[in-house]
């Protein structure tokens, strides 16, 4: 039945909506069980109150957004465009996180290894050798960190496109799309 008026609802806006149901059907769903899943295997006990918080929050709102999309209403609108905007921040303050702690371990490793030079009087052999490892590692931590903040910002940016783009769709009552619908 819920589906049939969905149905409806987008036969009376007399427009296609690209990637709609794939936002709802499966990328929302997909998104909240990997939440779920990344809130499951975290050690809160070794986080901070604000990472606990983002931890605690990211799973509830893909959850509220999943369930929510479904009526195709002002609701579902504003949830699903608070939500974007929401997971565009999050990996953007993630990403962030990510570079200045990959840097701390670079700086860390290198001052590990010229002390260790110091001591051993390896004159720069180990800090050379540790020193281009810490940099391969940083970089390939910094290279898919920019990968994956690029496909979720993309992610995010296409849908609120979509969501701005269709807003009509999604705020106008059922009833006056009906009515709109007929008296074409």
């Amino acid at each position: 039945m819920g589906k049939s008026i969905r149905d409806t609802q987008l036969e009376y806006y007399g427009k296609k909506i690209p990637g709609l149901a794939a936002f709802a059907n499966i990328w929302l769903p997909v998104i909240t069980a990997f939440a779920f899943w990344g809130l499951c295997t975290s050690n809160l006990s070794e986080m901070s109150a604000l990472t606990i918080a983002i931890k605690l929050i990211y799973p509830l709102f893909s959850l509220i957004t999943t369930i929510v999309i479904r009526a195709y209403d002002k609701g579902s609108y504003y949830t699903s465009l608070c939500y974007l905007v929401y997971i565009a921040i999050l990996y953007l303050y993630r990403s962030l996180s990510m570079f200045f702690s990959s840097f701390d371990v670079f700086r860390v490793f290198g001052d590990a290894a010229a002390n260790t030079d110091a001591v051993l009087g390896t004159e720069g052999i180990i800090s050379g050798i540790v020193g281009a490892g810490a940099a391969i590692g940083t970089g390939i931590i910094i290279i898919s960190t920019l990968f994956t903040l690029a496909i979720v910002l993309f992610f995010s940016i296409y849908y609120i496109s979509i969501f701005v783009v269709h807003r009509k769709f999604f705020l106008t009552p059922f009833l006056e799309l009906k009515k709109q619908y007929q008296e074409m």
